[in-house]
């Protein structure tokens, strides 16, 4: 049971990670220069 719960937040912080760099590239590609 623990191996799926930790096998479960390491899915979410993948997860969260992608989106995360996401959005700041998102952020980061328009000029504000």
């Amino acid at each position: 049971h623990l191996q799926i719960g930790i096998r479960a937040i390491d899915l979410l912080r993948a997860e969260g990670d992608r989106l995360h760099s996401r959005k700041l590239r998102t952020f980061n590609e328009p000029p504000f220069r």
